[in-house]
């Protein structure tokens, strides 16, 4: 006996009632169907299922335009809803139709509207799940993607050894390392960090990766190399993120080693001694300022010697009582296994940092990369 039927729903913020099916018959059939908002906020509001047998003199409804303009003879109204969450209504009204909705009418069509709300609310955990394994999937490739990137085999480039591990908080980082083993005496370690985590940090990472490469292979200069990509990274980020980055080149023949660094944690080089020195030369981090320069400095890599480079993830990670593994924590570990090789002092500190957090859970990406001197 219903001339128009219609399912609306709410959105997202809980405000707006959006019409999700409708279906016409009688007089008005072909006409845009026009509910009146207040009807359906009230059985949304009030959880409650309404009834006008006569809607031309109800005065709860008489005055309504939709009402008038439409001929509205009869409708009911009734909430969509499972124990306390409100999905939206389910409208019918007549207007050619001789006699009223009953009572009778208005318990079957609160039945239909319970089974409607049990139905949907199904369809929307089976849609919701649908789309968590879509972004998981995704998320999976990019990290496969990702990892595909970074080195995952030590790179032997006499007389260097290095060694190099990424482990990421997430699916996907933005934790960057890279070996380039270039000409016959160049050598060329990077390793960085792109603020922020998840997929924009992620697609940061992955064309930080392709500059770095593109820079090296066409200048030697790193002070050069650095302003070049700072300038790169502003233009593609706008200031809204930034990236620390170090950058080592060293000769094979003669050990001598050029840095650069940029707003980096500073590597810690390790002398066969025991002896520690921090890298922190270079200027401000990348993308922030593209007008800002760098320097560089220049040292020599003697045999029995390790470079460790890391990311913030390592000597940031807290324990039960929130204190930080820190750097003087690392300085003492690098000191007590630098006779290890690169492999296995990368392995020994990324357990130590996962051993020291709280949970062993790492709440930051965690990069180490070594240089030994053979």
């Amino acid at each position: 006996r219903s001339d128009r039927t219609v399912l609306i729903l709410r959105g997202e913020d809980g405000t707006e009632l959006i019409p999700k099916a409708t279906k016409q018959r009688g007089p008005n059939a072909g006409q845009e169907i026009v509910v009146s908002r207040s009807i359906a906020r009230r059985a949304i509001d009030d959880k409650t299922a309404i009834l006008t047998t006569d809607a031309q003199s109800d005065k709860r409804f008489m005055e309504h335009e939709s009402v008038i303009r439409q001929r509205i003879n009869s409708a009911m109204c009734v909430p969509l809803w499972h124990e306390d969450e409100v999905l939206g209504v389910l409208y019918v009204d007549n207007v050619a139709a001789p006699l009223p909705y009953e009572h009778t009418d208005l318990l079957i069509l609160t039945h239909i509207g319970h089974l409607a709300a049990v139905k949907i609310l199904e369809t929307k955990s089976f849609e919701a799940l649908q789309r968590r394994r879509q972004m998981e999937e995704e998320l999976r490739r990019a990290a496969s993607l990702q990892q595909s990137l970074l080195p995952d085999e030590p790179l032997l480039s006499p007389p260097f050894r290095i060694a190099g591990k990424n482990i990421p908080s997430l699916e996907v980082g933005g934790d960057y390392f890279d070996f380039i083993d270039g000409d016959a005496r160049a050598l060329t370690i990077g390793l960085g960090d792109v603020a922020g985590k998840g997929m924009p940090a992620a697609l940061l990472m992955t064309n930080l990766h392709a500059s770095v490469r593109a820079h090296v292979e066409s200048e030697q200069e790193l002070t050069v190399v650095m302003t070049r990509l700072n300038r790169s990274i502003h233009h593609a980020v706008r200031g809204e993120r930034f990236i620390t980055l170090v950058l080592i080149a060293i000769d094979r023949k003669s050990g001598d080693l050029r840095y650069v660094n940029a707003g980096h944690n500073p590597p810690y080089l390790v002398r066969s001694s025991g002896e520690t020195e921090m890298l922190s030369v270079g200027g401000l981090l990348l993308g922030m300022f593209p007008e800002a320069t760098y320097e560089s400095a220049t040292l020599k890599l003697l045999p029995g010697d390790v470079l460790v480079l890391y990311s913030d993830g390592v000597t940031e990670a807290r324990d039960e009582a929130e204190e930080e593994f820190g750097e003087e924590r690392l300085a003492s570990f690098l000191k007590e296994n630098r006779s290890m090789d690169p492999e296995r002092l990368v392995e020994s500190l990324i357990r130590a940092v996962h051993e020291f957090s709280k949970d062993g859970k790492l709440g930051d990406d965690v990069t180490v990369a070594v240089i030994r001197h053979d």
